[in-house]
């Protein structure tokens, strides 16, 4: 087995690319075997999500930002930044399938890139919510916060 397909280096967060070079287009890359497209988001956030349209597996890098959302250049089909398809031109009701949908990964704002959690499970796991930029406090013991209870209440 390929030491880039261990799934504990899935975990990590990934430098990807030069901010300079992410302007208005999403640009396709690979990261430990999974081709990925990014782009900047209304905001100026990166986002990113799995290199495929889930319709014919075309890829999205050579579609085109709109707002915050990449829009596949071969049907028009738009994704958000959770990998959510949020239209579908050919659709006559405009109702769209909830199994339409990407695989989205978790950004920061320094460009880097972490796989082992998507944009939706992160928020369901606080231990794993935390952004690669925000700096994390010290982790508080179960013996520290007892003591300081104890000293507060005196």
């Amino acid at each position: 087995m390929l030491v880039t397909k261990q799934p504990v280096f899935k975990r990590f967060w990934y430098p990807v690319i030069p901010s300079a070079e992410l302007s208005g287009e999403p640009k396709a890359f690979e990261l430990l075997g999974e081709p990925i497209v990014l782009w900047l988001d209304s905001e100026g956030k990166p986002a990113a999500v799995e290199d495929r349209c889930c319709h014919r597996t075309a890829k999205l890098s050579i579609g085109k930002v709109v707002g915050s959302n990449i829009c596949y250049a071969y049907r028009g089909w738009t994704f958000n930044l959770s990998g959510t398809c949020v239209c579908v031109p050919q659709q006559q009701n405009g109702i769209i399938s909830p199994n339409y949908k990407v695989k989205a990964y978790r950004t920061c704002r320094s460009l880097r890139i972490c796989l082992g959690l998507s944009r939706r499970s992160a928020g369901r796991n606080s231990r794993y919510s935390r952004s690669c930029c925000t700096p994390q406090s010290p982790r508080r013991s179960r013996t520290n916060s007892i003591q300081q209870s104890v000293v507060s209440s005196q």
